[in-house]
């Protein structure tokens, strides 16, 4: 067993004797995997033909998981997205997802990439360039319920897991530019198909802040983390951001990575099994109109 995953596994299990909710635990934990991980990490990696350049802790471990990272959701990517549509990317990290995106869409789609991160937007750009994409744009913006000036909390060791809010881990912050998706696209004209939002517990207010989108895209698809102890830390009830979806005519799906299926939510039954007080998560589709997604995984 690779050494990074046979520590994650430890980590795992003292994160379920409690060990976890010590910060000083974390941090340990966080400078260990640093350290192992440093000897195998490499500079970039290929998939799906396309060269990734890697943040130097390779925060989404691709120098281990390589083709297999979140293999069900690109899985999902590949039969939602086609030629010529228009994809909003939030939480575009170093890209990985907006290549794949870039590459679905074809020269007569659209991807927009939202980073906030000035050292993940760097990698972001420079994947992008050394792909030859020239359907994406980029957008170095966080994505909330409002415009202007946020801080960006940020994390020392793990450049996937920055957040718009304080999550009380002590972590230190920079001021970054926010924007509503509602204001962003004020004048695009085109219909939006897809929106994948990975955003570390800021869902319910990026959502707040597409109303309209979420009014007036008749197709729209979205794939969105579901973290309620995230959520929660954020100033959202969890629960509200499902309710607000289904009264948008949404469709909720509750992505089962274990079983590789896909699940009709059922409000009540979902929320006792993803809550804060289990901190687990999960991914949902959600689909507008009445129509049912179907996909074979």
């Amino acid at each position: 067993m690779n050494r990074v995953i046979f520590f994650k596994k430890i980590g795992k299990y003292c994160a379920k004797l409690g060990l976890g909710r010590s910060q000083k635990i974390v941090n340990i934990y966080e400078e260990m995997m640093s350290k192992i991980g440093s000897s195998i990490r490499t500079e970039y990696v290929e998939i799906e033909g396309q060269k990734i350049f890697l943040d130097k802790e390779d925060s989404l471990m691709l120098s281990t998981k390589n083709d297999k990272y979140e293999q069900l959701e690109i899985d999902c990517f590949k039969q939602i997205i086609k030629r010529g549509d228009t994809v909003i990317d939030l939480g575009a990290n170093i890209g990985l997802h907006t290549l794949l995106f870039a590459k679905l869409v074809g020269e007569f789609g659209h991807v927009f990439a939202f980073e906030p991160d000035t050292g993940n937007f760097e990698i972001l750009s420079k994947n992008v360039k050394e792909n030859k994409h020239e359907n994406v744009t980029l957008v170095q913006k966080a994505v909330s319920d409002k415009n202007g000036k946020i801080k960006l909390f940020v994390s020392k060791r793990n450049n996937a897991s920055h957040r718009i809010y304080d999550s009380e881990e002590k972590r230190e912050s920079v001021e970054i530019s926010v924007t509503t998706l509602d204001s962003y696209f004020e004048e695009y004209e085109k219909p939006i198909k897809f929106i994948k939002m990975d955003v570390e517990g800021a869902e319910g207010t990026t959502l707040l802040g597409a109303s309209k989108i979420l009014d007036n895209s008749k197709n729209l698809i979205i794939m969105m983390e579901y973290f309620p102890k995230w959520i929660k830390k954020s100033g959202i009830i969890p629960e509200d951001i499902l309710k607000l979806l289904v009264k948008k005519n949404f469709k909720l799906m509750d992505i089962d990575k274990i079983n590789r299926k896909i699940e009709p939510v059922i409000l009540k039954n979902f929320v006792e099994k993803y809550n804060e007080q289990k901190k687990n998560y999960t991914n949902i589709l959600c689909k507008k109109g009445e129509e049912n997604l179907t996909l074979n995984l």
